[in-house]
């Protein structure tokens, strides 16, 4: 007898577990922290059009049920019904996104924009998976997975103060020409990561000093996105521009 309470306690847990994580999901707002496309990390420009890639579901419910609504937005709105919302997935009755005149107007924030309005729109026949995870400062880490296994990744934790600036770590001159100089005092910072503006990684230097720099007279000009790691784990991502 105390085997099957056990495994009913077991599955009652989960059962449990599953539709917290759908009550998450619809409770709390979600910041983009980036897209995961073809295993390629892409970050959102650091941009005047926009501060943040913003992702709700609102519920509401109705005489028929319960509805929900998709809604976030790069520079143009992202709204759509969705027909199914379970503990893992969801998926969508309709969407629709860019009005005429409220697309970004910049060519990095417009294919950005693209991106991700594609990550949704080319899929929204097919069911979207998440999971909602904690994260080591407390807060939550959402991933939306579509149907050709890209990702989305958002937190529900919009820092006012970045980690890297409570480690007094420190990098300049931004734009750069040649160098890149990095003060890390703490010792935290144990590596960084170039990649340019569509995810493909450019370069990957350690760092186990309290001051390093990394040479970037090779790489041709434009736009990078350069993340910081802490023993292997990404910590944060700040844009940089070679000139």
């Amino acid at each position: 007898m105390k085997f099957f309470k056990i495994i009913y306690f077991i599955a009652f847990s989960s059962i449990f577990s599953l539709v917290y994580s759908q009550d998450e999901l619809v409770e709390n707002t979600w910041y983009l922290e980036k897209l995961v496309i073809n295993n390629n990390e892409i970050f959102p420009p650091i941009s005047d059009e926009f501060d943040h890639v913003k992702l709700s579901f609102q519920e509401f419910v109705i005489e028929e049920g319960t509805t929900y609504f998709f809604d976030s937005k790069v520079c143009s709105p992202i709204t759509g019904t969705i027909i199914n919302m379970d503990p893992t997935l969801f998926s969508f009755f309709d969407i629709s996104c860019c009005n005429d005149g409220e697309t970004c107007s910049e060519i990095e924030n417009i294919n950005f924009e693209n991106l991700y309005v594609n990550f949704y729109v080319n899929y929204f026949e097919h069911d979207f998976l998440y999971s909602i995870n904690p994260n080591e400062d407390g807060s939550k880490i959402l991933i939306i997975q579509n149907e050709v296994n890209d990702q989305a990744i958002y937190t529900n934790n919009l820092m006012t103060v970045s980690y890297i600036d409570k480690l007094n770590f420190k990098f300049y001159p931004n734009p750069v020409k040649d160098k890149l100089t990095f003060e890390n005092p703490n010792l935290k910072i144990t590596s960084v990561k170039l990649r340019d503006s569509s995810g493909k990684l450019v370069l990957t230097e350690k760092i186990s000093t309290t001051r390093a720099e990394l040479n970037l007279s090779s790489i041709p000009t434009g736009n990078y996105f350069i993340s910081f790691e802490e023993n292997g784990k990404t910590i944060e991502t700040k844009k940089i521009i070679k000139k």
